[in-house]
């Protein structure tokens, strides 16, 4: 008797594909843990808009004393200035022939089937490290699209980048959150702070005191274990692997972004000033500051369980989500050209 060929039923083929939606699913979770999404603000309001347009006002101000009899003077606050932030989706699509699940090709019977998810999660994480810090002395990025790119503006109200010489609002003008080329030493962190308390104003034009928390640093060795010897913090080891990762239980908390220096296709960048640069930042008006917004969180949309043209099956992950930069004054930034000294 002629010995037959190991075959896979449907059935066997369908329950492959939900063991993978499981898996999945952990990876979202896993995703939208990622301390990036803890170092920025999420905005959760219902507004569903297609353009958000963030706005406000403003009641800084110091009360003033009063004579007796003396009339008191009414005070209006001050409209905010306002500008239009964009959505924009990301998707990431995973096909899987049923010959590739026979022969057991790249592992897929033992599945993780996170491939896709992973792919969503690190460019959602490439984008906003792109928004909030690889680019942020830029009016906008060119976020790589699946055909083409996609012009994505990431200046704050008063139109300036993020980063700026000239920010200004109703209140003030040409105020600085720029503090300057020096590397990283403690000298150069005074300065920097003092920049922000020099500069650090309300829409209004009141001055507001920086009292910053934590530094921001990209993927450099030598400015990390600089920072770790000024700071005396140490890795939160759950958050490595991820976008962002931690370093907690020092004088100023540390975020190291693990996609800096990078361009918008995610290939490293060789850029001095980019390579070297760090910033101050108090973690709460980060927050504030600079938020994201889901419109749809990550999710993988499923293809057939089995196509009957020609037995395979795909999934999409996709999510649609804004950057919003709504206040320079959550950072100081130091353009640095050169590796910090090496010791404190």
């Amino acid at each position: 008797m002629a010995l037959q060929p190991t075959t896979a039923t449907i059935a066997e083929f369908a329950s492959w594909v939900d063991n993978t939606r499981y898996s999945r699913r952990a990876m979202v979770d896993d995703m939208l843990n990622d301390p990036i999404f803890d170092l920025l603000g999420e905005d959760t309001s219902n507004n569903r808009a297609s353009v958000l347009s963030t706005n406000g006002v403003d009641y800084s101000s110091f009360a003033k004393a009063k004579t007796p009899g003396g009339s008191i003077s009414r005070n209006a606050p001050v409209e905010a200035d306002t500008h239009n932030i964009y959505y924009i989706t990301f998707t990431h699509r995973f096909d899987y022939e049923r010959e590739m699940i026979l022969h057991d090709q790249y592992g897929m019977l033992n599945p993780g089937g996170t491939e896709c998810i992973r792919a969503l999660w690190e460019g959602v994480g490439l984008f906003l490290t792109n928004c909030v810090w690889n680019y942020n002395t830029a009016s906008s990025i060119d976020q790589p699209a699946q055909t083409g790119t996609i012009n994505y503006v990431t200046t704050t109200p008063d139109g300036q980048p993020i980063i700026s010489a000239s920010h200004s609002g109703p209140g003030y003008s040409s105020k600085t959150n720029i503090g300057g080329t020096a590397a990283f030493s403690g000298a150069a962190v005074v300065a920097n702070i003092d920049v922000g308390i020099q500069n650090k104003t309300s829409q209004s034009g009141i001055s507001k005191p920086y009292q910053p928390d934590a530094f921001l640093l990209g993927h450099n060795a030598a400015l990390r274990e600089g920072m770790m010897q000024y700071t005396k913090s140490t890795q939160v080891h759950s958050s490595a692997n991820n976008a962002v990762t931690v370093f907690q239980n020092g004088s100023m908390d540390m975020f190291q972004f693990k996609y800096a220096p990078r361009t918008t296709t995610g290939a490293f960048d060789t850029t001095t000033s980019k390579l070297h640069k760090w910033a101050t930042i108090n973690k709460a008006d980060f927050k504030q500051g600079f938020k994201y917004k889901w419109i749809e969180k990550p999710t993988v949309v499923e293809g057939p369980r089995v196509d009957t043209d020609n037995l395979d099956t795909f999934d999409i992950a996709t999510c649609r989500i804004a950057f919003m930069p709504e206040n320079p004054w959550a950072i100081v930034q130091n353009n640095a050209t050169a590796a910090p000294i090496s010791t404190y």
